[in-house]
């Protein structure tokens, strides 16, 4: 029987956003950017936490394309883009779950094709989003969401249910 791939549970959300709270006022009162040498301090992590979140997705394409797991799986639909499905969906009608509360829509792939899609997807975005990163720091002097993400993008490595089936060799 076809497996259901789930993401992280929902309390896990709750507790990142106080953490993340708790980073912007923590990291505000401690570290004092009108110094050159922590900003540069700053930069550095950053772009070494950067290295490692490219080579973790890297490592985990590598796995991904070794392992080829064409065992079929179902993953909840996504809802079509558009600011006509997210009224639609606010106001009860049209969303996955449809009108009655039936059950949700689900689309048949494999674990290759799905995890292969979002590791690709991910080292991607894990090269052109420091890019803007930088551009905030360099150009803006907007530190903090630098400093922010050197804690915040391990957690995010150590959440991802990819990661955790190809890096940390556990069940997600």
């Amino acid at each position: 029987m076809p497996l259901c791939y789930t993401a992280a549970p929902t309390g896990t959300m709750a507790s990142r956003a106080m953490l993340t709270l708790g980073l912007v006022f923590g990291i505000n009162s401690v570290v004092n950017f009108a110094n050159p040498m922590v900003v540069l301090a700053v930069r550095i992590a950053y772009g070494l936490v950067v290295a490692l979140q490219y080579f973790a997705w890297k490592r985990v394409v590598d796995t991904v394309e070794a392992a080829q797991d064409r065992r079929p799986i179902w993953v909840k639909a996504k809802p079509a883009a558009g600011l006509g499905s997210m009224l639609s969906s606010m106001m009860g009608g049209g969303d996955a779950a449809g009108a009655g509360g039936a059950a949700l829509a689900y689309n048949a792939t494999t674990y290759y094709d799905l995890e292969s899609d979002k590791a690709k997807a991910q080292m991607q975005q894990a090269m052109s989003g420091p890019i803007m990163m930088f551009v905030m720091s360099m150009f803006m002097g907007m530190h903090l969401p630098l400093a922010m993400q050197i804690v915040l993008t391990p957690l995010g490595l150590y959440d991802d249910v990819t990661v955790k089936r190809h890096l940390l060799a556990g069940t997600p």
